[in-house]
């Protein structure tokens, strides 16, 4: 199954990652069996600077954009599917974000910012993806 993909890691201030994913994807492709415990937990530490609106927003964005790498969907059914549940993430979860920093529910805020980054960072794949497509010859 190779390698992790080192071309889908973190440089400089790129927040970009899923090594782990896409190893774990290539692995079950290839028939590796995994296991999952709801007993189990991870500790990890995060320093403050991290626990910002703006990091949540930026790791959101860049999750979307690797998950797509790994994964892409195939078909234009699908890519469209793909396309404009991304566009619903970041038209619904922006606006309902707002709202929610307005009136002060932290929480609900959170949560609707990191669903509406993840739309931006699909949609900003797509708008990549075929306006740097080679043209046919």
């Amino acid at each position: 199954i190779g390698n992790f993909n080192g071309a889908l890691g973190r440089k400089g201030q790129s927040l970009s990652g899923g090594e782990e994913s896409d190893f774990l994807h290539r692995a079950a492709q290839a028939g590796f069996k995994g296991a999952y415990s709801a007993k189990m937990q991870v500790a990890h530490w995060v320093p403050n600077p991290r626990l910002t609106p703006e990091y949540f927003r930026k790791i959101a964005y860049h999750y979307a954009i690797a998950r797509l790498q790994i994964q892409p969907p195939c078909g234009l059914t699908k890519t469209i599917r793909s396309f404009m549940g991304h566009l619903w993430l970041r038209i619904r979860f922006g606006l309902s974000s707002h709202l929610h920093r307005l009136r002060g529910r932290k929480d609900l805020y959170m949560d609707h910012l990191v669903r509406a980054s993840m739309g931006r960072g699909g949609i900003h794949y797509y708008f990549n993806k075929f306006t740097h497509s080679s043209s046919p010859s």
